[in-house]
């Protein structure tokens, strides 16, 4: 029993530190933190500058709405991430989800490196 509780927690200390290291291990991690509805989880992969403008609460309360979504259909069966590009401090790439009921939708998100962490920048 205590290994498992040592694994459990090395587990997320390892996942909670590569979090954002790539843009693509950022925006998967978003995905799956919204599908399971730890907004807290995904509002730390999205840049401070955005959460300060529109509001933690507000944020959180759209996330909670997507998670619901995601749920209708099923959750996520795949997030396949492709087309990334990354110019300094800045990335793009395309996620494309996959549901659990067959349907999909295709996301261009842009990313921003800040303090060594990948975090999504929606578009103005």
């Amino acid at each position: 029993m205590r290994r498992t509780i040592v694994g459990l927690m090395l587990a997320f200390a390892l996942l909670a530190a590569c979090a954002g290291r790539t843009p693509s291990s950022a925006v998967e991690n978003f995905y799956r933190a919204v599908e399971k509805g730890d907004t807290n989880a995904a509002i730390e992969l999205i840049s401070p500058e955005v959460v300060g403008v529109i509001g933690e609460e507000k944020i959180k309360a759209g996330l909670q709405e997507q998670g619901l979504k995601i749920k209708e259909k099923g959750g996520i069966s795949s997030i396949e991430l492709k087309d990334e590009t990354v110019v300094g401090e800045v990335a793009k790439i395309t996620a494309v989800l996959k549901f659990g009921d067959g349907s999909e939708e295709t996301e261009q998100l842009k990313l921003e490196k800040l303090d060594g962490q990948w975090k999504i920048k929606p578009e103005k």
